[in-house]
This record gives structure tokens, C-alpha cells and sequence, in this order.
């Protein structure tokens, strides 16, 4: 198998880099993303309570202390409390955009991953293929044995470049969705 992964060329080493960032990513993503980290159920309703009890000093600091996305938001908010409506929504939106482009964060570079897998693969291929009517031009056409096992190898990087392309672009999609399912809520 490893044989086969070097007669790929250059580009296969470019491609297995691309993959181990995409699945770092992707592992890093699933785990900052958790609802226990972004938005946790419990806070909503202590806070709300705090607030309706008077004590919006002891909901800021709750907010704070939970160190997720909501919390923040929910910071913003506590911070203009007695401002008129307009001003905290203001405040909300604001932060929101803040704490959902925290949630993107690094989740391009898997989508450049799912981008550049199929390109790279080409590349290789390409390069490949120009390896093999090199020969061609060197030694005459020979034999189409010979011909067939060039070309086949030239594929190999294309073939490699789908196999980390596609996975890339579920994952992508899988955090996006998850990205925009917490902003929603």
C-alpha cells in the first residue's frame, strides 16, 4: 500500500497534510461545539431567575463565569440592563455576531481542504501524465503495457485527492450546520 501511496508523487505528502488538518479541525470543531460549551440549558433559566429576583449583579457574574457563547450574549445584555429595548437588542445582535464568528473559526480551512484535495489530486495527475509522455518522447511509444502502468500510476494522486476532498466537504458541512444551529438558538 505504501508503495503505491509514493508512486503518487510529491503531492500525496501535500494531500496527507491536508487531511490531518481537516480532521484536527474537524475534531477540534465537534469539541469547542458541544451545547454544554456554547449554550448550556441550565443557564438560561438561572439567569433568568437572578434577573427577576433583583439580582442582575449575580447573573452578570454567572454569565461571565460560564465562559460560552451565551453567556456573553447574556453579558452584553446584563451590562445596558434598565437601557431601553432597542439598546439591548443592540447589544445582543452585537455580541452575537462576535460569539458566531468565534464558532467559525478554523472551520474554513476545511473547506480549502475539501477545495484543494481534488486540485492537488489533478496536480499530481498531471504531473504524472507529464512524466509519462516524457518517456515517451525519450524512448518512442513502446509498448501500451508500459503506457497503461504510467497512466494508472498518474491516477493514483486524483483517486487520493477525491478520497480526502469528499470527506473534507462532509465535515465542513457537518460544522457549518452545527455552527448555525447554535447561532439559531
Amino acid at each position: 500500500m505504501f508503495e503505491l501511496y509514493l508512486k503518487g508523487g510529491v503531492t500525496m505528502f501535500v494531500l496527507t497534510a491536508c487531511s490531518v488538518i481537516s480532521v484536527a479541525v474537524f475534531v477540534e470543531r465537534l469539541l469547542a461545539l458541544r451545547t454544554s460549551r456554547v449554550a448550556p440549558r441550565s443557564l438560561l433559566g438561572e439567569v433568568g431567575e437572578l434577573v427577576r429576583a433583583g439580582k442582575v449583579a449575580e447573573a452578570l457574574a454567572r454569565c461571565v463565569g460560564s465562559s460560552s457563547a451565551a453567556g456573553a450574549i447574556f453579558s452584553a445584555v446584563l451590562r445596558k440592563h434598565g437601557a431601553p429595548e432597542a439598546l439591548l437588542k443592540e447589544a445582543a445582535q452585537d455580541a452575537g455576531r462576535r460569539e458566531a464568528a468565534r464558532l467559525e473559526r478554523f472551520v474554513e480551512a476545511i473547506g480549502v481542504v475539501a477545495a484543494l484535495g481534488p486540485l492537488l489530486g489533478l496536480l499530481g495527475t498531471v504531473l504524472g501524465m507529464i512524466k509519462v509522455f516524457q518517456r515517451v518522447n525519450e524512448v518512442g511509444a513502446g509498448s501500451p503495457v508500459e503506457m497503461a502502468a504510467g497512466i494508472w500510476e498518474a491516477l493514483i494522486a486524483t483517486a487520493y485527492g477525491l478520497i480526502v476532498g469528499i470527506p473534507a466537504l462532509v465535515m465542513y458541512r457537518i460544522i457549518l450546520a452545527r455552527v448555525d444551529g447554535m447561532v439559531l438558538r
